[in-house]
């Protein structure tokens, strides 16, 4: 997730790069699974906080992506919503499986300024934590594009 380059996304978007988990062999059922779960779990977000999509990139192709990216539009009133539906939605456990559905994400602004969290070490209050910095960098960003 650290080496995905991300577009630069326009102005008030922000580009949201997510992983999927690996598995031992690919192609596999295991990898097919991870990737229509991380879709989902995209699409579920854009709708549910009515986002703006620019791209979709390889979200939905037939072909499974290690990360995908896909470039909304957040206008500062979704920003609030936005970072606790994030958070929620990828620190929620894969079917049958101990780890959180997706691995990590990357968010990047209109400025180039990236924001990159990972589910490596889920000691303590993690999903509190990620909140907190993902918040944060949003309303960064979002004071920077005023």
């Amino acid at each position: 997730m650290r080496d995905f380059e991300p577009q630069r996304p326009l102005p008030g978007q922000f580009s949201l790069a997510v992983a999927r988990h690996t598995a031992q062999t690919w192609p596999s059922k295991e990898v097919d699974d991870y990737a229509a779960e991380r879709s989902s779990m995209l699409h579920r977000l854009v709708d549910d906080l009515e986002l703006p999509v620019q791209s979709w990139g390889g979200t939905d192709d037939e072909y499974s992506h290690e990360v995908v990216e896909i470039i909304v539009g957040l206008a500062s009133a979704v920003i609030a919503a936005f970072a606790p539906a994030l958070i929620s939605l990828i620190s929620r456990r894969s079917k049958g499986k101990e780890e959180p559905s997706v691995p990590g994400f990357k968010l990047t602004n209109s400025r180039g300024e990236t924001l990159t969290l990972t589910f490596e070490d889920r000691r303590g209050d993690v999903d509190r934590q990620m909140l907190d910095q993902l918040t944060a960098f949003l309303s960064r960003s979002a004071a920077d594009a005023s």
